[in-house]
């Protein structure tokens, strides 16, 4: 995949050159983990991408990510991912590794 062009899209920030604080995070489940449903949050003011590592498997987390990476390049919208787990210390190797996959 190509990268995200960041010079574009810090053209698009508010002529006074203040960033907004407010964050909007939704999480991707079910009903919003499609790549068009994606685009339509991004495009609606999405920052985060929240994943609940309370259900689903490792590939269903990781096809919503690869649906992620793909709605950002398609719109030019850079997004934040937030895990959300109650792992062990002993899964948060785990956790890690996939993360520096990302």
């Amino acid at each position: 995949m190509s990268n995200i062009d960041i010079e574009g899209i810090l053209k698009e920030l508010p002529n006074d050159g203040r960033v907004p604080k407010t964050k909007i995070v939704c999480t991707l489940g079910p009903a919003s983990r499609s790549v068009p449903m994606i685009e339509k949050l991004l495009k609606a003011g999405m920052n985060v991408a929240r994943f609940n590592f309370s259900h689903g498997s490792h590939e269903y987390h990781q096809e919503t990510l690869d649906n992620l990476r793909i709605a950002m390049q398609n719109t030019g919208i850079l997004c934040a991912v937030m895990l959300d787990t109650k792992v062990g210390f002993d899964n948060q190797f785990n956790l890690i590794l996939w993360l520096i996959h990302f």
